[in-house]
């Protein structure tokens, strides 16, 4: 008789990313009868009566799950969380590593326990960065391959082979919740920060700023080595960068306000003078 998994979450590793249910899709395509939950504490608790489930997995949910709820599944929830545990607890793992030029990241399966993230790990895989990653490029490797050992850790559960390894005290991080106010670019911080925002901050809450008096949202850009004032803006048919604290933000793809993304070079044509 197929294993009864209760499934919480949305699947979205980072805020703004779309996804296309990878973990949920690899339940149902491994033989699992998945009944997907909603955010109504009270109807959960009912629900999982109702359900008796072998096991809870959790994706991106959103919502802390207390105590009684963890144990009511006979093997309790996992979860998959984007980050090499103890490194990275909390809402925002993806967008930090790429904040912080990390040069690898993963993603650990965990069991849910009452504190955030602080749950023993079932399996962890690393993925090397190379810093120019899209936050939905890195969503989604993370999601697969969470997906992927999520099915293994699966099997190893119910057949009585999981190994859970306790979380060590040292090397923990937490990573903290993104807010719109985090989108407004600050010309005084480094080139390379702000490039990096650019892709962290890509579809929300999205890099933001006047760009000849033009509220834009920057979709894309490199960094270059010219030397500029923070915030002044140099233009010349193709080339449009602005300076930095150090070095100068090549913009490649922008989005004026109220109008379609464009290149450089068609802002350039139509509101540079």
């Amino acid at each position: 008789m197929a294993k009864k998994i209760v499934f919480f979450g949305n699947e979205r590793l980072a805020t703004g990313v779309t996804t296309k249910s990878l973990a949920k899709q690899a339940l149902l395509d491994h033989g699992y009868e998945v009944d997907v939950i909603g955010k109504d504490l009270e109807n959960i608790e009912k629900k999982l009566h109702s359900i008796k489930p072998d096991i809870g997995v959790l994706v991106a949910y959103g919502l802390i799950i207390p105590k009684e709820l963890i144990d009511l599944p006979t093997f309790g929830i996992i979860n998959i969380h984007p980050s090499l545990l103890p490194k990275g607890r909390g809402p925002s793992p993806i967008e930090e590593a790429m904040l912080g030029g990390a040069k690898q990241t993963g993603v650990s399966i965990m069991n849910l326990s009452e504190k955030m993230d602080e749950g023993p790990v079932l399996a962890q895989k690393t993925v090397e960065l190379a810093g120019n990653e899209t936050k939905q490029e890195l969503a989604d490797s993370l999601l697969g391959l969470g997906s992927q050992l999520l099915i293994k850790c699966l099997s190893n559960i119910f057949s009585g082979n999981s190994k859970l390894v306790p979380q060590p005290e040292s090397g923990v991080t937490y990573t903290s919740k993104i807010k719109k106010s985090d989108g407004v670019i600050d010309w005084k911080k480094p080139a390379v920060r702000i490039e990096r925002e650019i892709r962290a901050y890509a579809g929300w809450p999205r890099s933001r700023a006047k760009i000849n008096n033009i509220d834009c949202i920057i979709i894309d850009a490199d960094i270059t080595d010219v030397k500029s004032k923070p915030g002044d803006i140099k233009a010349d048919k193709n080339y449009l960068s602005v300076g930095c604290a150090s070095g100068s933000l090549l913009i490649k793809m922008l989005q004026p306000a109220g109008k379609k993304p464009m290149s450089a070079s068609e802002f350039i044509r139509g509101y540079i003078k």
